[in-house]
């Protein structure tokens, strides 16, 4: 299979590097674009070395941090200025490690490529949970509620975030315990999307509204808007090490981001359209 890993890279080159190594490893044919978000010179200069001794690994630099999907955005068009043929294209964080079966494992189900633009792995994070399948159905009004308490202040809602700490058990979801079961989902985990043909004949670019946060939301409606859904397929295995990159983010600069995010899709899905 002709496959294309895009990424984007912020300061953290150990992780994007371990990340194409394990594709480069296991697969006969990978493309790796990496999108740097203006890192630190010492994290461009490993990223350059890498891509200078690997003729399959492109670096592109972007002048400031733009964020997640809009640095993805960038590689997409990357791609398609350059007219790469590919099987499948892999987005994603850049601190994932792939397993030895991951082109076997895609070549076995090229046919849902046909039939849905977006594929979400199964992903297993660094605790050792599942983070797909990641909202089946589509979020409650009394959960959008919770959040918009969470979201009215900072301190607000921290306190709830450490009540949530506590009643998680009561008051998650759920959905993960599916994972073994492929099917139809809402919304899979945004550390990992495989995009198939399919995509890039319906869509040019991922809808990016927001610099950080809520991209499973935006990419549920950008999918709807065309009458699709996310397929999540359990076979296909990612380890994720979670928040690599935004751990480092001050505790107000996350919320404020998230914030901005879920106001994002309040605001979407009031007036129940998406501007691509």
């Amino acid at each position: 299979m002709n496959l294309i890993y895009i990424c984007v890279n912020y300061n953290n080159s150990g992780y994007t590097l371990a990340a194409i190594n394990s594709l480069l490893n296991h697969c006969s044919s990978v493309l790796a674009i990496v999108v740097d978000n203006n890192s630190g010179n010492s994290d461009l200069i490993r990223l350059t070395e890498f891509a200078n001794q690997n003729n399959n690994v492109i670096i592109i630099k972007s002048s400031s941090n733009i964020g997640y999907f809009p640095a993805l955005n960038l590689g997409i068009k990357y791609l398609k200025i350059n007219e790469y043929s590919y099987d499948a294209v892999i987005i994603g964080n850049n601190d994932l490690l792939f397993p030895s079966n991951i082109e076997l494992s895609l070549s076995r189900i090229k046919g849902l490529f046909n039939l849905y633009p977006v594929i979400s792995p199964d992903i297993v994070n660094s605790d050792g949970d599942h983070q797909n399948p990641h909202v089946i159905n589509d979020v409650s009004k009394i959960r959008l509620f919770l959040y918009s308490v969470y979201y009215s202040n900072y301190y607000i809602g921290m306190v709830l975030k450490k009540v949530n700490k506590y009643l998680s058990k009561y008051t998650s979801r759920g959905d993960e315990k599916k994972h073994d079961q492929p099917l139809q989902i809402s919304q899979g985990h945004g550390s990992c999307y495989i995009l198939s043909p399919l995509f890039f004949q319906e869509f040019t670019s991922l809808f990016a509204p927001t610099m950080l946060y809520g991209e499973e939301f935006f990419l549920q409606k950008q999918l709807e808007s065309k009458g699709y859904r996310v397929f999540y397929e359990p076979t296909i295995n990612v380890y994720h090490d979670s928040h690599a990159t935004i751990s480092n983010l001050p505790s107000y600069k996350h919320w404020s981001l998230m914030k901005t995010a879920f106001h994002a899709e309040i605001s979407i899905r009031k007036e129940n359209k998406i501007n691509i």
